[in-house]
């Protein structure tokens, strides 16, 4: 996969190659963590998009109208009502337990249910117009007017798309996405995956330009993980859905699909895939030196087990580099890993002794291999960056140098030096540099 972007946060350039592992270095405040929401933000809208999420978000809101026009409606329309309620329940049934492959097809199949809608209201309408007495009118016109805009809503062209990529772009970016050192105040997107796939999205005075666009997929892309946090799982309980009761179906799809990056993890967590089976002896050695135990989900959370630990311990419990190792474990046994199209990991080796570094770099090669899974990383450790370049050497892997622009140095350009680490090795290690002229400075004084 190849993304260009211009004039997006701080970065004013930047090409990069995702292939089987993606490194990318830089100081703080430079940009790297604004590609990594950038590329989570592009495959989770081509994920969402391609399973006709919007579809199941469109036809579930109508439902809840329909629900809602039961109670309102009597007589052979009231009965009218109840079936087509439960044709329509059934059909978005279907959906939710379709695997991935044929869940896009599940309501797309079911396109009449749109047609005895329509056939429905438009019967409602008329005996309402014919009785000037018509029960609960006002009521029942507004709920009509509800589902009729429902119908009217687009879901399967690129408008809807680009709307989707819109929402989901600015839970990430807030306040500002377009550089404020543009001088334009203009920036682009540009996204080609096997040189069939292509997705370019222009930008404008930070408002993404919904005229001036261009979108082709053809192949068909799995989820996508972003993983920063590893305190993510410490009150798990007392997160997302669980935490509600009471509410819609239509606002918890968008509490799950539609939510940042963090709450979008765990609600994919909480769920568990249907995967195939991926026996590999290195990844679980590896994860059995540090974890020598597993993490196992309760009723009231993650918990721990092993030999010191028979009974379990909360998640929350664990040591901070634990956890990095007991996510990861988590992601391989519920199906998710194998499921997902990218793992994005920013900044995974903090609270990681170097030693430990390595098991990651090593743990992060093995998984790119067993479930050919593309792998994006930030980072400031030159530990983690030589033992990804030394195991992966078998792998497609690039390395990028965030650096400060000539003509802008408040600006960020990115800079590929897969074929000469020394930039990346120069920089990381030049705090080393600064404490040994302290060191020196300290002797002779």
């Amino acid at each position: 996969m190849l993304l260009e972007i211009n004039d997006i946060a701080k970065m004013k350039k930047a090409s990069i190659e995702i292939n089987d592992i993606t490194v990318i270095t830089g100081q703080n405040n430079s940009g790297k963590s604004a590609i990594a929401k950038l590329v989570h933000a592009i495959y989770a809208t081509i994920n969402l998009y391609q399973n006709n999420y919007l579809i199941a978000l469109k036809y579930t809101t109508i439902l809840e109208e329909l629900e809602n026009l039961k109670r309102w409606v009597d007589g052979i329309r009231a009965s009218e009502v109840r079936i087509l309620y439960k044709e329509l329940q059934s059909a978005l049934f279907q959906h939710k337990r379709a695997d991935q492959s044929s869940q896009k097809n599940t309501l797309i199949q079911n396109a009449h249910l749109g047609e005895n809608i329509n056939r429905l209201l438009a019967n409602i309408q008329q005996e309402m117009s014919l009785d000037p007495n018509y029960p609960n009118r006002r009521t029942i016109s507004a709920i009509i007017e509800n589902i009729a805009q429902l119908q009217k809503q687009t879901t399967t062209n690129h408008s809807a798309f680009v709307e989707l990529f819109e929402r989901l772009l600015y839970l990430e970016f807030p306040a500002s996405f377009i550089s404020k050192f543009s001088l334009t105040e203009s920036a682009s997107i540009t996204f080609k995956e096997d040189e069939k796939d292509f997705v370019q999205l222009n930008f404008a005075h930070n408002q993404l330009d919904k005229a001036n666009y261009t979108i082709d997929l053809n192949k068909e892309y799995k989820k996508a993980i972003y993983l920063d946090d590893p305190f993510l799982l410490d009150n798990l309980p007392m997160t997302g859905s669980s935490q509600v009761y009471g509410g819609p179906p239509s606002s918890k799809m968008k509490r799950d699909h539609e939510s940042t990056y963090r709450q979008r993890l765990i609600e994919q967590i909480k769920q568990r895939e249907a995967s195939r089976s991926v026996h590999n002896k290195r990844i679980t050695n590896l994860l059995a030196d540090i974890l020598d135990g597993e993490v196992i989900r309760k009723r009231s959370g993650y918990y721990y087990f092993s030999k010191d630990f028979p009974s379990g311990i909360p998640f929350s419990a664990l040591s901070s580099g634990m956890k990095t190792f007991a996510i990861l474990q988590i992601l391989i046994q519920n199906g998710l890993l194998a499921n997902s199209e990218i793992l994005i990991l920013d900044e995974p080796e903090t609270h990681l002794h170097p030693l430990w570094q390595l098991k990651l770099a090593e743990l992060l090669v093995e998984l790119n291999k067993s479930y050919s899974l593309k792998i994006l990383i930030t980072s400031h450790s030159p530990y983690f960056v030589e033992a990804l370049d030394l195991f992966s050497t078998k792998l497609r892997t690039k390395f990028y140098c965030v650096e400060p622009d000539i003509d802008e140095p408040r600006a960020s350009v990115l800079r590929d030096v897969t074929e000469d680490l020394e930039p990346i090795y120069a920089e990381l290690y030049q705090p080393l540099c600064t404490l040994e002229k302290l060191r020196t400075k300290k002797k002779s004084t």
